[in-house]
């Protein structure tokens, strides 16, 4: 998936999921994963240290850019004809 490809499928949230207290140390963050809950995402790309610590939140994992980069160039190269 090429940046344009993910900037294409970006979906915005407003972000109204009640999560209140998830993220302790810094609560700026939890609108982060209300949006995400409220997107179903499969996963929250950041790098906020305080949203990496948590290393997930309901089941959808935290990741920093560069492992969605690996997991990116990982799918890729296992399409055919690449």
């Amino acid at each position: 998936m090429t940046t344009s490809q993910l900037a294409n499928s970006a979906l915005i949230f407003a972000g109204s999921a009640e999560v209140a207290g998830a993220a302790p140390d810094d609560p700026d963050d939890e609108v982060v994963l209300a949006c995400a809950i409220d997107g179903r995402a499969d996963l929250i790309v950041t790098g906020d240290h305080h949203l990496l610590g948590l290393g997930e939140f309901r089941g959808i994992p935290i990741v920093p850019v560069r492992q969605l980069l690996e997991r990116l160039a990982d799918q890729d190269a296992a399409q055919p004809n690449r």
